[in-house]
Parts: C-alpha cells; sequence; structure tokens
C-alpha cells in the first residue's frame, strides 16, 4: 500500500496505489511512474547465457581460493589494465568473466 503525503504536490510518497501507478524517490526528487511488472525471459537462450555467467563467476571464485592455480595480484592488474583500455571501462573481474564467456562461446 502506498505511504502517502500531499502525493499530486510531490510532498512525499513512496509505493504502490494498486497495480496503477508507483510513487518512489529517486535521484532526490519524488516520482510517480506506472506500474510495470518485470520482465524476465526465460527462453532457451537467455537460460543458456545465464549460464556462461554462472559458469565464468564460479570459475573464478574458485581460482580465487586455489592453492596451485591462484589469480594473483599481477593477473588482476593485467585484467584491470586490458579492462580499462574500453570506451566503457570494465572492473578485473567483469573483464575476467567477459573473457570467459567469450571463449566460452
Amino acid at each position: 500500500m502506498a505511504k502517502l503525503k500531499g502525493p499530486l504536490f510531490s510532498l512525499g510518497a513512496s509505493g504502490a496505489i494498486g497495480e496503477a501507478i508507483v510513487y518512489f524517490p529517486w535521484k532526490g526528487l519524488n516520482v510517480v511512474r506506472e506500474y510495470v511488472i518485470p520482465s524476465n525471459p526465460k527462453t532457451d537462450p537467455q537460460k543458456i547465457q545465464r549460464g556462461y555467467l554462472t559458469t565464468m563467476v564460479d570459475l573464478i571464485h574458485s581460482h580465487q581460493a586455489s592453492d596451485t592455480h591462484p589469480l594473483t595480484a599481477k593477473d588482476i592488474i593485467a585484467l584491470a589494465l586490458l579492462g580499462s583500455t574500453y570506451p566503457t571501462p570494465r572492473t578485473w573481474f567483469n573483464q575476467a568473466v567477459k573473457d570467459g564467456i567469450d571463449q566460452l562461446v
């Protein structure tokens, strides 16, 4: 249920009214929008892509904890440097995941 304080005047509001509109704070403003049910596609290609992501994250975490083939500080620095060369910079972790998924596909 919505908590309203003069919603038409934007004095303060949060929550939903039925399944019609949603009031919420955003970047310091009180805003309202249409209630939208989030989309979560469960198609086979989407499931495969999510599987790739899960596989790579698990693999990186296992290498971080590994004694025989650990990710060293030099590996992390190299991945961070590679990630910083793109127009949209990436963290070392995101770069490692991207490289791994590219190899799987």
